[in-house]
């Protein structure tokens, strides 16, 4: 039932329940709640920490900032928004931004790799434009941004080019 001690955490995936002393969390995944006991030291960044969680200050956090955009939007449609609608749209989007993992069996190839359906917030909310988590490493929004731009100097014309992933 204590937590745990300081930790730090960059470019991972955490699965389960978080609970530690402090912490610095960056362009990481927290799938399970995170709970810090000492909120006033380190920082969460560029990552993606489960609504509820108790962490030290946030900075392009999701879904905070998914939230945050989604509610500022509303509000220039409807600047009565209502606190039951601003809520709902709370979690509306809190339910949409939650990363989704090919495989959660441990050993799988594709094990916490985000699904290719998962949210652009999160497929692309690191600091560089990649995705947070393990695979951060791999550029894959950034490839993927490549190969479409080159594929179109290369092709004849009126072809088209699709990309099929392999894992």
């Amino acid at each position: 039932g204590e937590p745990g001690p300081d930790l730090w955490v960059e470019r991972s995936t955490v699965r389960g329940r978080l609970a530690v002393r402090s912490l610095y969390f960056s362009e990481s995944i927290a799938t399970g709640l995170v709970e810090v006991e000492r909120t006033q030291s380190g920082c969460v960044r560029f990552s993606y920490t489960s609504p509820g969680s108790r962490t030290p200050r946030r900075y392009r956090c999701q879904p905070d900032l998914a939230v945050a955009k989604a509610v500022e939007a509303a509000l220039e449609r409807d600047p009565l928004l209502s606190d039951p609608d601003e809520q709902a749209l709370n979690a509306a989007v809190q339910r949409r931004v939650t990363p989704g993992f090919s495989t959660a069996a441990y050993g799988r190839p594709a094990y916490m790799q985000l699904r290719l359906s998962a949210p652009d917030e999160i497929k692309t909310g690191a600091k560089d434009g990649s995705e947070m988590g393990v695979y951060s490493h791999v550029k894959q929004p950034q490839r993927e941004a490549n190969l479409r731009l080159r594929l179109g100097e290369y092709l004849p014309f009126g072809l088209e080019a699709g990309i099929i992933y392999a894992t």
